[in-house]
């Protein structure tokens, strides 16, 4: 039985189509898991580290409050994730953000804890920090959750233009 060119075409199209989709589900649908460790220390940082970090064995906090936003630079930002610390300070977050850790976007990660200094990092999240820990370590002083929606009414009132009053 002979195949003529149409049917092979179809078939190559249709295979491909197949391995298309089968990339973008197992690409797309993998959680990005982001592991942590909440410490004290004296000054506050948060940053990826390798998991023989020495700062991992510091005694952690429990109680903070770490919260994952997509795309925090936009209208539509979103939450991805969010853990409160455990008692050795360790937290996991699942994303189920499409595309992180493979895509280029950015997220923002804030640590909270009353007593502490906020805590906030932006930066895209990639696949290298897969295989790390986020130390967070977060410095005593006083702290007060804002809310996004304040944070924007702020930095409104600070970038709209003083209306001007009438002269008496």
């Amino acid at each position: 039985m002979k195949r003529n060119c149409s049917d092979m075409l179809s078939m190559r199209l249709f295979l491909l189509s197949l391995f298309f989709i089968a990339a973008l589900v197992l690409t797309g649908c993998d959680s990005f898991v982001i592991q942590g460790k909440v410490v004290q220390g004296q000054s506050s940082s948060m940053h990826f580290v390798s998991n023989d970090n020495t700062g991992l064995s510091t005694v952690g906090l429990e109680g903070a409050r770490i919260t994952v936003y997509r795309d925090p630079d936009s209208l539509g930002t979103k939450v991805a994730g969010t853990a409160i610390s455990d008692d050795q300070g360790r937290f996991v977050i699942k994303l189920d953000a499409f595309g992180a850790g493979w895509m280029l976007e950015q997220f923002e990660i804030v640590a909270q804890m009353q007593g502490y200094t906020n805590v906030t990092w932006q930066q895209s999240l990639l696949e290298e920090h897969k295989q790390k820990t986020l130390l967070v370590t977060m410095e005593l002083g006083f702290s007060q959750p804002v809310s996004r929606d304040e944070l924007w009414k702020q930095y409104q009132d600070l970038h709209q233009p003083k209306k001007s009053r009438p002269n008496k």
